[in-house]
């Protein structure tokens, strides 16, 4: 078993991770980069405001000369960031999205699958429709979820969102962010896991493994033990 993407976050202003994605491609895996809009607004984003710094990602691309995934402003469906649900409208995030898009685009960085990333649609989130950027600048459908509890099954987080997106556009689907938490109970959760992106036809998932420490929303995500053996296990028979 060997990964083949893996995911870098990018803050705005910060630069272009070029060692990394070199790293990672000759491991031989692509590089989903996460740009983080922190410390602007979308609206200046969309006004062209951070141009230089984008096309400097386009830069760091082209040197590279390696295929990358690029996100812009993830989870914007939910409130837990500043670009996301009740800190920016839909018109914005779609104008600031369309025009990173274009901007990098122009600026040479070809061998680009662009991703369009949100958080699992729940009863008090955005709804996922509302923040389509349109088929013009979407390669890949990403959807992030976590097993947080022993409620949580493939269907809920993810079956869900991918029906709501399915309305409106076909492009292929992926599972951007995922992990189950030690209360979710990791081992029993990941064989429905595998099996929910074999039978939705979806691209694959990363997994978000980090052990964090701060309650039922950031607990401890790193395969250990019956974790990691069922991982193995089920990677193994979506593979055959």
């Amino acid at each position: 078993m060997k990964a083949n993407l893996t995911v870098r976050y990018l803050a705005l202003g910060r630069p272009f991770p070029l060692a990394s994605v070199q790293d990672d491609a000759a491991l031989g895996a692509e590089t989903l980069i996460e740009i983080l809009p922190r410390g602007v607004t979308l609206r200046s984003v969309a006004l062209g405001r951070q141009d230089g710094w984008f096309r400097s990602v386009a830069a760091g691309i082209r040197a590279s000369g390696d295929a990358v995934m690029l996100s812009f402003a993830p989870e914007a469906n939910g409130p837990w960031y500043p670009w996301g649900y009740h800190h920016a409208s839909p018109a914005q995030y779609i104008a600031a999205y369309r025009r990173v898009h274009n901007v990098i685009t122009a600026a040479g960085a070809r061998d680009v699958t662009w991703v369009w990333q949100v958080s699992h649609q729940y009863a008090r989130s955005e709804p996922v429709r509302a923040l389509w950027p349109g088929r013009r600048y979407v390669d890949v459908a990403g959807i992030d979820g976590y097993f947080e509890s022993g409620h949580d099954t493939f269907g809920n987080l993810f079956g869900v969102t991918l029906r709501a997106i399915r309305r409106f556009s076909s492009v292929p689907a992926l599972i951007t962010e995922t992990a189950a938490g030690q209360v979710a109970g990791q081992a029993a959760k990941i064989p429905s896991l595998f099996a929910g992106i074999r039978a939705d036809h979806m691209l694959g998932l990363v997994w978000f493994d980090i052990a964090q420490h701060r309650g039922l929303h950031h607990q401890d995500w790193q395969l250990n033990g019956a974790g990691l053996a069922a991982f193995r296990k089920a990677a193994a028979r979506i593979q055959r």
